[in-house]
């Protein structure tokens, strides 16, 4: 009875390293799990903060857009009340219908409008004054994959 005691001890204790290696196996594995989903949140930030900046960068770029159309709007109307008291100012190379193609241009409603929600502003300005740089744009970090 006392073999067979030893015997259940040696199995009992070979269950027990068995299932301590298997914890110190799942505990790497959560480990892994839990640093991976730390660099997808990150990831995840900095993609979220890079649409919104190119969402503001495209919401400028519609307004100077809609300014350059009115202004271009504005410059046919003139340059066709000018051409109407002044009919030896037209040159050859420039058409008759030049006006009337920038006011088509200019009515013509956009193919898609798309409105894009900020809720994070860019805290970075442009020294330079120029819009469109991308420099609210956060980069990517290297993922070990």
């Amino acid at each position: 009875q006392i073999l067979a005691l030893e015997n259940r001890v040696l199995e009992l204790e070979l269950r027990s390293e068995k299932v301590t290696g298997e914890r110190d196996a799942l505990r790497d594995r959560l480990h892994a799990l839990e640093t991976s989903r730390k660099e997808l949140a990150d990831e995840y930030i900095i993609l979220k903060s890079n649409y919104l900046a190119l969402g503001n960068e495209l919401d400028q770029e519609v307004s100077k857009n809609e300014q350059l159309s009115l202004e271009l709007l504005h410059l046919a109307d003139a340059r066709s009340t000018e051409g109407n008291h002044h009919p030896s100012h037209a040159t050859a190379d420039e058409p008759a219908a030049e006006p009337e193609r920038a006011r088509e241009v200019v009515r013509r409603p956009p193919a898609q409008k798309v409105k894009v929600r900020t809720s994070l502003p860019c805290p970075q300005s442009d020294p330079s004054g120029e819009q469109g740089s991308n420099s609210c744009l956060l980069p990517l970090p290297k993922t070990s994959q």
